[in-house]
């Protein structure tokens, strides 16, 4: 594949993810959101140490769903790929504001691009 179709295949991949994550994220789903991401996740959130692995990402989400957060919509700013590896910064629209998440993504030898990490930089922007 060429850097560009490796490109092009990299943003499909990922908007699908994004509409199968926030349809996961609102039915408060999070084994189905946690198979989104590789095995070796690791998670940075302010205030937390950072947490590495599925069931730990899959207890973080079960706190917010607890908590009560909602989510309304994922808008995608700008995405980047090069070989097997690639980021993305994402803005998730939530009941408790936008917040901003950078998610590094790994390719599988399946082509699969699956997350790999995500950092949380601070609290809501609105």
């Amino acid at each position: 594949m060429t850097k560009s179709a490796d490109t092009m295949e990299f943003k499909r991949q990922i908007e699908e993810q994004t509409v199968e994550f926030l349809a996961a994220f609102k039915r408060r789903d999070a084994q189905s959101l946690v198979k989104l991401y590789t095995d070796d996740v690791i998670a940075l959130y302010p205030g937390s140490p950072p947490s590495q692995g599925r069931a730990a990402l899959a207890k973080g989400y079960q706190a917010l769903f607890d908590a009560g957060v909602k989510m309304s919509g994922i808008t995608t700013q700008h995405y980047e790929c090069d070989g097997t590896v690639g980021c993305a910064l994402q803005i998730a629209h939530t009941s408790q504001g936008d917040v901003a998440a950078l998610l590094t993504f790994r390719r599988g030898a399946d082509g699969i691009w699956l997350a790999s990490g995500e950092a949380v930089p601070g609290a809501p922007t609105t």
